[in-house]
């Protein structure tokens, strides 16, 4: 589980643009603004579907809209004409630098990403060569990271997938989407594709989101209650989580308290129910409600090599345990919580960079386990869109991806090397004898205890001397016993050998998965 961010342009100039008149910049609402920024991403089709949704944007709903249409890089667009009649709001085309401003459309120019950081929009070229321009994955990524749960992602009709990607940022961030109605679409290519990915919240006609999203952003989000509720108000969210189990089998009481009341807070918001006695009620009624609720909180996004300096020192690591491997030898490596699969690929192009054609005399076995068998679908695809793999080297993507369209996908003989399973890290059996454990990003959604016997898990799970790989805000914490920083700015460990605690009695209920 992590969080991709995109390069931003260098230039920042400020001064750039000046916001409408009357309108309130995000600036002027302080650092710690709440801006809500609508992000539309739109293809073939789009000009059909958007006028109908800036027609029906209400005048001070207080967002802001950024709207990405694929155009031909030698097409001079005409949208800022074309849609300005259709709206009494202000319609712009996007300059270097400019603020964000409520009830303000802006257009993207072709040929030109954007990406906005505090609430600023910036331009750049598109990276990528080949792919839909402007990109909507770049433009969501970015708005996921800048804004969380104050980002809001809108699909129209299109053609591929573009946007899919971004929508699982925003929706990981806490922020709310929104895909066309396929029926309601010229194109359903983009709708489908969003809708696919598990992340789309709302699913309705052009001229109906804008009305939905203002209401959702004037609909109060539940504060923290008195002290005399908070009793009745832990009880509740106690029982709804008990019907999440109990329906799902995924079993949530172990989550710090703030992740859980975050994302149920969020579904309150996007059912614009404001008590939780009011939310209990409609799970009851509606226990599809709860499918939601466990997704919003084990929805995660990754990336190829996240946090490269990490990733230069888990190499190194691993360069060092190859060395100790004879031909024949089995390579065992387990990423839990592997979301959509990069983090388990990038382990398998490190392994074949260093092996190279002995890369066949081994035993190589990559497990990659999740929960969210949406993400696991996708990651045994191995398919990605060219913002996924923006970020890597030129080279690395010839050698490891075949380009298929508007998607990359990873190449069979890498692939091959991981083996994709369903697990619930807290209940599942582990893998053991394996050399390496990759869990980066998710132990931080845990409560202390949990962590502790997750880290049993791993120590249980690992060869005597094998290697810890963390998220850069974790830490093995009160387990030290079990394992001794190497690279602790990286957040790489080693198991320790006859720590004072033992591992045993973890593993009372279940038996562990010993590789083939």
């Amino acid at each position: 589980m992590g969080k991709k961010s995109g390069d931003m342009a260098t230039s920042h100039d400020d001064t750039a643009s000046t916001p409408a008149k009357g309108a309130t910049t995000a600036r002027s609402r302080g650092k710690k603004n709440t801006l809500l920024v609508v992000g539309i991403g739109a293809s073939a089709g789009g000009l059909e579907a958007l006028r109908p949704f800036v027609a029906a944007l209400p005048a001070e709903a207080g967002m802001a809209y950024v709207i990405i249409q694929h155009l031909s890089p030698q097409y001079r667009s005409m949208m800022v004409q074309l849609l300005g009649r259709e709206t009494k709001l202000p319609v712009e085309e996007i300059k270097d630098g400019q603020v964000l401003a409520a009830n303000t459309i802006y257009i993207t120019p072709p040929n030109k990403d954007v990406r906005v950081k505090n609430c600023t929009l910036w331009l750049r070229e598109p990276s990528a060569p080949l792919g839909p321009k402007p990109s909507v994955d770049v433009f969501f990524a970015s708005l996921a990271e800048d804004r969380g749960q104050h980002a809001i992602g809108v699909i129209l009709s299109g053609t591929g997938t573009d946007g899919a990607h971004g929508m699982r940022a925003i929706k990981a961030c806490g922020g709310l989407t929104v895909a066309q109605e396929p029926e309601t679409a010229k194109y359903d290519g983009m709708p489908k594709a969003a809708i696919a990915s598990g992340c789309v919240d709302l699913v309705m006609p052009p001229d109906r989101i804008g009305p939905e999203l203002a209401s959702i952003s004037r609909f109060p989000r539940p504060v923290v209650p008195p002290k005399t509720a908070e009793t009745v108000t832990r009880d509740t969210i106690d029982e709804i989580f008990q019907l999440v189990r109990k329906r799902t089998e995924v079993d949530f009481s172990q989550y710090k308290p703030n992740t859980v009341r975050r994302r149920l807070e969020r579904r309150m918001a996007a059912n614009r129910i404001d008590s939780l006695a009011a939310y209990m009620d409609f799970v009851q009624r509606s226990p599809g409600e709860l499918d939601l609720l466990c997704k919003d909180i084990l929805i995660s996004v990754t990336s190829f090599f996240r946090d490269s300096k990490a990733f230069e020192d888990i190499k190194a690591t691993l360069s060092e345990m190859l060395a100790t491997k004879k031909m024949g030898d089995s390579i065992r490596i387990w990423v839990p919580a592997c979301a959509t699969g990069e983090e388990a690929y990038s382990f398998a192009m490190m392994l074949n960079d260093h092996l190279g054609e002995a890369v066949r005399s081994f035993k190589i076995q990559i497990f990659a386990t999740d929960i969210d068998m949406d993400a696991m679908a996708h990651a045994r695809k191995g398919a990605y869109s060219t913002t996924t793999v923006e970020n890597l080297d030129k080279s690395y993507i010839l050698k490891y991806f075949d380009a298929m369209g508007q998607t990359y996908q990873v190449k069979k003989p890498i692939r091959e090397m991981v083996v994709f399973a369903r697990q619930d890290l807290i209940k599942d059996p582990p893998f053991v004898k394996v050399d390496l454990i990759s869990c980066r990003n998710v132990l931080i959604y845990f409560n202390t205890d949990l962590q502790d016997r997750i880290f049993q898990v791993f120590h249980y799970a690992l060869m005597p001397e094998g290697h810890l790989f963390l998220g850069k805000s974790e830490s093995v914490g009160r387990c030290a016993d079990l394992f001794r920083p190497v690279k602790a700015a990286s957040k790489i460990f080693q198991k320790r050998l006859g720590g004072p605690r033992s591992t045993n009695a973890v593993f009372g209920a279940f038996r562990p998965r010993i590789p083939d």
